[in-house]
């Protein structure tokens, strides 16, 4: 369809390419909205400039895409993909899952991170006064020997 117009194809002329017959005729009843697409072309022409995500015309015709399929795309591209407005963004049962554990576990781990800071700290606190004592019983002990240097040589 390209090679003919020259610009690759809007979607509204896929689907009426695709729901017509050669005759220029719907082919069933069902597709008989083929006609109101030609309808909304000429009382709307500015919906053939909008894109899928501002509300293109065939949106505007046949109504909000359904969740998971997006009309004339193909099966590959979900509306949530393609950011089309309208449409929800559902997750499956089992990502919702996996989400809610990986938060519990980003949780459990800042509160990991948090405890062992606080252990650190308390450590090096301890450590210090540890450091302290240790000096206060050198500087005693080598007064004790001095004293007792003195005492020899008396």
């Amino acid at each position: 369809m390209h090679k003919e117009k020259g610009y690759a194809p809007r979607r509204d002329e896929v689907f009426i390419r695709t729901h017509m017959s050669k005759k220029g005729t719907p082919l069933n009843a069902e597709t008989a909205n083929v006609i109101d697409i030609h309808d909304a072309i000429e009382d709307h022409p500015e919906l053939l400039e909008k894109s899928m995500q501002q509300g293109d015309i065939l949106s505007h015709v046949l109504g909000k895409e359904r969740n998971g399929y997006v009309r004339c795309i193909g099966l590959g591209p979900t509306t949530g993909t393609l950011g089309i407005q309208g449409a929800q963004n559902l997750k499956s049962t089992k990502l919702q899952m996996v989400e809610l554990e990986a938060e519990k576990a980003r949780e459990a781990n800042e509160l990991l991170r948090d405890h062992i800071c606080e252990f650190r700290e308390d450590t090096k606190a301890q450590m210090d006064a540890m450091m302290e004592e240790m000096a206060k019983l050198r500087r005693m002990l080598s007064k004790y020997c001095w004293k007792q240097q003195q005492y020899a040589y008396l």
